[in-house]
């Protein structure tokens, strides 16, 4: 094994590999163009699906006649709110 023994857990040794030390262990993953390009396709697939969410649950709220409709596609509303805002934030700090 190379690199530094950290240590031994239930007999198994935790080896640090010199590399990861200076990038990090997920460093070079996040830094490929292509995985940047496949994790903003995804945040703005998402976004689109929380836009759609959000749009139907305003329909169905202005609809809704049941006391319990209200409420629920009003949570639905502030939910996807939430998760749209949250979407946001991470393309906006491009961090996961």
């Amino acid at each position: 094994m190379k690199g530094k023994i950290l240590h031994t857990h239930k007999g198994v040794e935790c080896v640090q590999n010199p590399q990861e030390r200076k990038t990090g262990l997920f460093a070079s993953f996040f830094q490929s163009k292509k995985n940047k390009k496949i994790i903003d396709e995804d945040i703005y697939r998402q976004i689109k699906e929380v836009m759609e969410d959000l749009d139907i649950a305003r329909r169905n709220y202005n609809y809704a006649k049941d006391r319990d409709l209200i409420d629920m596609y009003t949570y639905k509303i502030k939910a996807s709110e939430a998760h749209y805002k949250h979407l946001l934030n991470i393309l906006k700090n491009k961090t996961i």
